[in-house]
C-alpha cells in the first residue's frame, strides 16, 4: 500500500481516478462524479479564503434550511456551486439540507 501512495503523490486528481477505475459505465460516472465535487469544492475553499472580500457569507439570509438551522449566504452559495457542478455529471437526484426536496437532476441519470 505504501509503494502505491508514492506513486501517486503529484498525481493530478483525473489521472489517478482515471488510471484505477476500470473502464465500466458505472465507475466512469462515479470518477466523473467525484471529479465535480473536487471543483466545487475547489471552488468553495477559494471563496472562503477571501474572507471579507467575497462579501457577507457569514451573514443569516432570514431563510431557515430543512433542518430548522438559520441559512448563512455561504451555505446557499456552496449548495449552488456543489448543484451547479453535479449538473453536469450522470447525477440522477440531488439532496441537500439547503433544499426544500430532492431534485431530479438528470432521468438517465445513475447515480444518487
Amino acid at each position: 500500500m505504501q509503494a502505491l501512495a508514492l506513486q501517486t503523490v503529484g498525481t493530478p486528481l483525473d489521472i489517478c481516478l482515471r488510471n484505477r477505475a476500470p473502464e465500466s459505465r458505472h465507475d466512469t460516472a462515479v470518477t466523473d462524479v467525484i471529479l465535480a465535487l473536487a471543483t466545487a469544492a475547489t471552488a468553495i475553499s477559494a471563496l472562503v479564503r477571501k474572507g471579507p472580500l467575497a462579501g457577507t457569507l457569514g451573514e443569516a439570509t432570514g431563510a431557515s434550511n430543512t433542518d430548522g438551522d438559520a441559512q448563512k449566504e455561504l451555505d446557499v452559495v456552496a449548495n449552488e456551486i456543489v448543484l451547479d457542478a453535479v449538473l453536469r455529471t450522470p447525477t440522477k437526484y440531488f439532496a441537500s439540507e439547503e433544499e426544500d426536496a430532492i431534485l431530479t437532476l438528470n432521468q438517465t441519470g445513475s447515480l444518487a
